[in-house]
């Protein structure tokens, strides 16, 4: 080990030993392989081919990183997962409920620090901008790396079948890997392009929405109740225009999209309510409330009983 490794290990162990792991790294896959220089996951580690894609899977608990600003995107697949992070991705501070099957997307060139507690299994795949630089170069129809944003806890199904897969490919060691491999990166780009809502419009954006897209969007919702999400981050789950997102939505649905997340967030309150012995100020931040007494009065409003009343009448 050198010096850097060396240190790393130490407040690894340091860490460790009162229960949270700390791990530094010069990027997202430099942080694994010193996390586990410390012995304190489990993980198959890749490292990138030609230093456009690697991958990695790993399992921690309680965890603190910091994480240099580089020219690799990060990927993140949560799996087997129960827990809560708070993340500062260069000086946007945001925090999220981990749970099963949810996306981590991080543009390259920015700075990451995460204070996680739980446990979770992640599936990482690192992704040079080259890569998409390589996709706006053949296909005019999407915009540069640079608008890409930062996004916690969100789902794409086409997007985590190809982590997936990445994963399976770069660890397969069967003839070909790499340049399968390579291939799978280009169209991780493509997919994150797409889920992004960075297609240049059509006349779909005056189109009424379909059931399909008003399922995706439920499903994008369900994924990211904990977290402080707008308007345009919906609009981009469907690849839709901002502006002509809330008209359509209403003539599909009936109600605004802002009704429409505090239905999801009511409908979530209330499985949590009756199958869950958290506290109440617990389930309204997972909900994604803003506290126990905004969900107490959100709660009240809509359903005409307090929630503390919900969980006794439906328990009794």
């Amino acid at each position: 080990m050198n010096s850097e490794r060396d240190l790393a290990t130490l407040r690894a162990a340091e860490g460790l030993l009162g229960g949270t792991q700390h791990v530094d790294g010069k990027d997202f896959m430099d942080a694994v392989d010193n996390l586990t220089a410390a012995q304190a996951t489990s993980r198959t580690f890749v490292a990138p081919i030609d230093s456009s894609t690697g991958v990695a899977r790993f399992s921690f608990g309680n965890h603190s990183s910091e994480i240099a600003a580089s020219d690799n995107a990060t990927l993140v697949l949560s799996t087997d997962c129960d827990g809560h992070v708070e993340a500062d991705i260069s000086g946007d501070r945001r925090n999220a409920s981990i749970r099963p099957g949810t996306l981590t997307f991080v543009p390259h060139g920015l700075t990451q620090a995460y204070d996680f507690r739980g446990s979770t299994t992640n599936t990482v795949v690192s992704l040079n901008k080259r890569v998409f630089e390589q996709v706006v170069e053949a296909n005019c129809g999407f915009s540069s790396m640079g608008v890409l944003d930062p996004r916690l806890q969100w789902t794409r199904p086409a997007i985590q079948k190809l982590i997936e897969e990445q994963f399976a490919t770069m660890t397969s060691g069967e003839a070909g890997w790499k340049l399968l491999a390579e291939a799978n990166a280009i169209r991780l780009a493509v997919e994150i392009f797409r889920a992004f809502g960075h297609e240049r419009k059509t006349a779909k954006t005056h189109a009424a929405l379909s059931q399909a897209e008003i399922s995706r969007i439920a499903e994008f919702v369900d994924a990211e109740l904990g977290c402080d999400f707008d308007l345009s981050a919906l609009a981009h789950v469907i690849d839709r225009d901002v502006f002509a997102f809330t008209r359509a939505f209403k003539a599909a649905t009936g109600e605004t999209p802002h009704q429409f997340v505090i239905q999801r967030r009511l409908m979530c309150a209330k499985q949590m309510l009756a199958n869950s012995a958290a506290p109440i100020a617990e389930i309204a931040y997972d909900c994604g409330f803003s506290s126990q007494s905004h969900m107490t009065s959100t709660f009240t409003k809509h359903l005409s009983v307090s929630p503390g009343v919900y969980r006794r009448q439906v328990r009794s």
